[in-house]
């Protein structure tokens, strides 16, 4: 009986924790027109620029997932050893539009050190990492396009 109930716990405990990260890990949606491979492109380059080392990233899906390490510390925690931002972005084509969908997800983990590992906990987005995704908003997906090209950023 008691493996049910810390299995039951285990996964309350997952969907606790999906449910908060989405909370604390905003999104940003923002539809132009323009040429997809070139959004993500510039999406590479300013996230590059800004300091994240692609950890995952996905040039025929579009994907990129970049992460830059800190030393800083949200909280007192003596088992925290540093903290990390993220950022999830992906550059989506709808099937029933010549637009391209950005998506950025902004997030930070605190990286603690337990008995055996490291394990990362999510904390709410900093404002660091808030900014940069701002940053690259306004710089791939400009409210105007610009003139002459495919719309190119």
């Amino acid at each position: 009986m008691s493996r049910a109930v810390s299995a039951v716990s285990a996964a309350s405990l997952v969907l606790t924790v999906a449910a908060c990260a989405r909370t604390l890990w905003p999104v940003t949606t923002t539809q132009i027109h323009a040429y997809a491979p070139d959004v993500f492109a510039c999406v590479q380059a300013t996230a590059t620029d800004l300091g994240y080392h692609s950890s995952q990233s996905d040039t025929a899906h579009r994907v990129y997932d970049g992460r830059r390490e800190s030393n800083a510390r949200g909280f007192v925690d003596p088992s925290q050893i540093g903290a990390a931002d993220r950022l999830r972005i992906r550059v989506e084509t709808p099937k029933q539009s010549n637009d391209v969908v950005l998506r950025i997800e902004a997030q930070t983990v605190s990286v603690q050190q337990g008995n055996a590992e490291r394990f990362e906990q999510p904390e709410s987005a900093s404002p660091r990492v808030l900014d940069d995704a701002a940053k690259i908003r306004a710089k791939c997906a400009p409210a105007t396009p610009p003139a002459g090209g495919r719309g190119t950023p």
